[in-house]
């Protein structure tokens, strides 16, 4: 009985030294994994930009220099017809206008793209305990401890 108990005492020490180093290595695998689970993602790439810019809007421009305009007016004289005139002035710098721009512009251009992104997976675990599952390991672990179970329960 003596020698039982010498071996169960020594079973259950090496019991503890076994479950410490796995669990030590465990923590440790959880460790490596939280540094892969969050990881930060560099990207990099050129993104070439085309399209056509419509623009259709009133503004005020200002002259920043003496102005000349030379243009055709078209007077009404009432009855008695109508006169094509020649126009020409000088519009002095810093007169404000009136205009309506309408255009289109076309865009043609390559963005560069050059960004770290925080990747964070926040994945559930399931394990399942069919027969494709732990099942079967569960069931094997069983069969082999089911000795010492029983050699346990006999002692005093």
């Amino acid at each position: 009985m003596e020698r039982i108990r010498q071996f169960w005492s020594s079973f259950k020490d090496a019991a503890t030294v076994f479950s410490f180093v796995v669990n030590l290595v465990l923590v440790f695998v959880l460790l490596i994994l939280a540094t892969i689970i969050r990881q930060q993602l560099p990207i990099k790439f050129d993104l070439p930009v085309k399209f056509t810019l419509l623009l259709n809007q009133n503004t005020t421009v200002t002259t920043l220099t003496p102005t000349h305009i030379s243009t055709v007016v078209n007077l009404s004289l009432g009855a008695f017809g109508k006169v094509n005139a020649p126009v020409s002035m000088e519009l002095p710098a810093g007169t404000p206008l009136q205009v309506n721009l309408k255009m289109d512009i076309p865009v043609n251009t390559t963005v560069s793209v050059n960004q770290t992104i925080p990747v964070n997976f926040d994945q559930g675990l399931a394990i399942k305990l069919g027969k494709s599952g732990l099942v079967p390991v569960v069931a094997e672990l069983r069969s082999v401890a089911k000795p010492y179970v029983a050699m346990q329960k006999s002692l005093p």
